[in-house]
């Protein structure tokens, strides 16, 4: 067991918990490369260098006190082990915003003070990816039974509150969708393109031909920079038919985020008729250099290298750069404008959860007008409008509502509107001086 402990002349001298050793050499999956990867002498080294999706990363522990550092280090070994490594060096970074103090608070907190420090540091306005790193130590003590944690709190932990973010703020204000002029754009180089390889190929060279299918792959099917520079030899399948002078080019990608390895299925995608030239010549290409089935058909050595690409080629494009995930958003917005459902979407864009694209629903206009138009064509809609903007209901409409609306308005009275629309009968009785508060319940639900 090594034990963490402050010398004498801090503020937390009195702070020590004792953590198992680390092995002397770590393993984790780089998912990109496809591989297994390993650490070695983490315990000695205070400085990590790691590979995530493709590319060589640093977790530097010398940026926090020794103290805390047998503690970080048996936290991210355990987070690289159990999940996706990138989760872990993200969660690490977030820590370099937290002030010494506040760390040392949150790591000697007992299950019996954790809520009161945790306001605190909410209140000292710490954003919701901070102290979700230090939630996920605090889970990391449950599941070890460290500074008098155990698995018991775990369920516990899950009521602390997050500060609040709206995580599709960007969505919702549309500054992540392309315009219809860049998407025209895009559309007309896709064009230009695939007709220069049909006539001449031997004008485009490698590079913009790669560039130019990393692109589109982006554009059209809104995949992440990972996917599309995983795509290997044997992913592309090539259908040509002897009656039919366009060849279909089938591309099979790979689900990644998501919550469990066995929801990861292959997304097979189709590439546009127009555009497929541009893969026939490409994989074309590959064959005569002589790239096996499990070479990369972009020859890119990582995801970044991948996003660098589109950001590049949008920047010599269109006004402005934009980046995969741009793409990505656009892509979703435009199959839920085309009238695409929830599944189809979640199908698309490789979600895991089909609630996570109801953002793009609700910012979509073309989806309110479908709402509107289908709800238009039902008559029990017209009549609920109708009663609600009147604020008057006779026998006749009460009696064909359907029965959650007729449970609202169930007091034995005869509702009519006002004389100067509807002849008030006898025996009619204004809703206003009925049973006020159901009748109000009632229209308040209408409206």
């Amino acid at each position: 067991m090594t034990s963490a402990t402050a010398n004498s002349h801090e503020p937390w001298e009195e702070f020590t918990i004792a953590v198992p050793d680390l092995p002397s050499v770590i393993r984790y999956y780089d998912d990109f490369l496809d591989k297994s990867c390993s650490l070695q002498h983490p315990t000695e080294n205070d400085v990590w260098s790691i590979s995530i999706s493709g590319s060589i990363e640093s977790l530097d522990f010398g940026e926090f006190h020794p103290v805390f550092r047998p503690i970080l280090k048996h936290w991210c070994c355990n987070q690289m082990q159990t999940m996706a490594v990138s989760t872990a060096q993200v969660r690490f970074q977030r820590l370099r915003n937290i002030l010494p103090n506040d760390l040392l608070l949150i790591l000697s907190s007992a299950p019996t003070t954790v809520r009161q420090i945790w306001q605190e540091l909410i209140s000292k306005a710490y954003r919701h990816n901070e102290m979700g790193s230090l939630k996920s130590i605090l889970y990391h003590f449950c599941k070890f039974n460290l500074a008098g944690w155990s698995s018991q709190y775990a369920e516990f932990l899950s009521t602390l509150a997050f500060p609040y973010v709206d995580k599709y703020a960007s969505v919702r204000c549309g500054d992540v969708f392309l315009s219809v002029d860049e998407e025209a754009v895009l559309v007309a180089h896709f064009d230009e393109m695939s007709d220069i390889i049909t006539r001449h190929p031997q004008m485009v060279n490698d590079e913009e031909l790669r560039t130019t299918s990393v692109l589109l792959c982006a554009f059209q099917f809104g995949l992440r920079p990972m996917q599309i520079g995983m795509l290997q030899m044997r992913d592309i399948r090539i259908w040509a038919n002897a009656k039919d002078t366009n060849a279909s080019v089938h591309l099979t990608f790979r689900m990644i985020k998501q919550r469990s390895k066995n929801k990861a299925q292959p997304l097979m995608r189709k590439v546009k008729r127009e555009w497929a030239p541009l893969f026939i010549e490409l994989y074309e290409r590959a064959i005569r250099a002589g790239l096996s089935g499990e070479g990369r058909i972009f020859d890119v050595s990582s995801a970044r290298e991948t996003g660098y690409i589109i950001t590049k080629a949008t920047t010599a494009l269109l006004p402005e750069p934009r980046s995969a995930t741009e793409l990505r958003h656009t892509a979703a917005q435009r199959l839920v404008d085309a009238g695409a459902s929830q599944e189809e979407l979640a199908e698309s864009m490789g979600h895991s959860d089909i609630d996570t694209g109801l953002v793009y629903f609700q910012a979509s206009a073309n989806q309110a007008e479908r709402v509107n138009a289908a709800l238009g064509i039902s008559e029990i809609y017209q009549q609920v409008t109708k009663i609600a903007h009147d604020r008057f209901i006779d026998e006749r409409e009460l009696a064909v509502l359907p029965m959650a609306f007729r449970y609202l308005v169930s007091a034995p009275v005869q509702l009519v509107s006002p004389p100067a629309q509807r002849t008030r009968s006898p025996h009619a009785t204004d809703a206003s001086n009925s049973c006020p508060s159901t009748i109000q319940k009632f229209i308040d639900r209408c409206c």
